[in-house]
């Protein structure tokens, strides 16, 4: 009879008939086939150690000893034994063999599944924009409000502004800022330690450094509020600064002072009116009464008040050496030149 590797499959999964049955193990026994002839030792040792043979090479090796010339007669119940047992052990292989190739795949699905990437964009309702490039990058609110937002900044802001009484934006960094008009809903941009507030106008913010900000007024008008966590009765007074048609704020957050303002001066054409801080020196150029008032209040936390009213269109320009006390020199030539009455009750 001849042994073929369908044959083997039908008697493992024990399908063979009974009459096949009988001529496959009369043909082994006529071979002379016993357990170490099939293989050897050390075969058997990597066996047990690797399940992974496939009965293919194992079909080989029974090949190979089958075509190999019958042995000299022995102990006819001595080979059959030994040829029955290694029946067992080859049945027994190839059936575990079997069953790891089932169980293989089905074991990685549980431990490694597939899953589908998390956008950051949209976590949490959010819309989260990240410039890692080195351009400008273009973001639209869903008010179609518009943001140009510098390389290495973020911004971090609702996906839909409907049903919020503001539209907030988180700002990390420095963009650019085209606001949709809409007096019932502010657009406000969170900065450190600033809130700029704008209704309907274009401006930017710039973190550029982690000691100051600079929130600068293209077209429009908004308002600059400071904010500080741990305010104190000693502390200056939180700044709230506004600015019309054009404008630039430069706060510095450690300080807690103003370093440069400039304003535009609403009674004339094409002239600006600033404070400035550089150099050990003050420099203050066409700027209101009024507005350097409040930036040494700020800037030196004392408190002032004025006999009299300051009008609008009263403008002051002077340089001065920076000192802890020098705003009471410019408060004096501010007084000289305008004959105001303006007092120190608080320093």
């Amino acid at each position: 009879m001849h042994i073929d590797q369908a044959l083997l499959k039908k008697y493992f999964q024990g399908t063979c008939t009974s009459e096949e049955l009988q001529q496959l193990e009369d043909a082994l026994a006529k071979k002379g086939l016993t357990f170490d002839d099939l293989l050897s030792q050390a075969d058997w040792e990597e066996a047990r150690e690797d399940a992974y043979h496939s009965e293919q090479e194992i079909w080989a090796r029974i090949q190979q000893q089958l075509q190999e010339p019958e042995p000299k007669p022995t102990f006819p119940w001595i080979k059959r034994i030994s040829q029955l047992a290694a029946v067992g052990i080859l049945a027994f292989l190839v059936y575990s063999t079997f069953l790891q190739e089932r169980k293989q795949p089905q074991a990685i699905s549980k431990l490694a599944p597939k899953e589908k990437p998390i956008e950051a964009a949209e976590a949490s309702g959010n819309l989260f924009y990240i410039n890692s490039s080195n351009q400008d990058m273009l973001v639209y609110t869903s008010d179609s409000s518009k943001i140009i937002l510098s390389p290495g900044s973020e911004v971090r802001f609702a996906e839909h502004f409907q049903h919020l009484p503001e539209r907030a934006i988180q700002l990390k960094g420095k963009g650019t800022f085209y606001v949709r008009k809409n007096k019932e809903q502010p657009f406000r941009v969170y900065s450190k330690n600033l809130i700029t507030t704008a209704l309907g106008t274009t401006f930017v913010v710039d973190e550029f450094s982690k000691e100051a900000t600079l929130v600068k007024l293209l077209e429009g008008k908004i308002e600059v509020k400071e904010v500080h966590a741990h305010q104190s009765a000693n502390s200056p007074a939180l700044l709230v600064r506004n600015f019309t048609q054009t404008g630039e704020l430069l706060l510095n957050h450690q300080e807690r002072k103003i370093v440069r303002e400039i304003k535009p001066n609403l009674s004339t054409e094409n002239r600006n009116g600033s404070f400035q801080e550089e150099n050990g020196k003050i420099m203050i150029k066409n700027l209101s009464l009024q507005d350097i008032l409040i930036i040494l209040q700020h800037n030196f936390n004392i408190k002032l008040q004025t006999q009299g009213y300051l009008a609008t269109n009263n403008f002051f320009s002077g340089t001065f050496k920076k000192s802890p006390r020098v705003y009471q020199e410019i408060i004096q030539e501010i007084n000289y030149l305008h004959k105001t009455n303006i007092q120190i009750i608080k320093q």
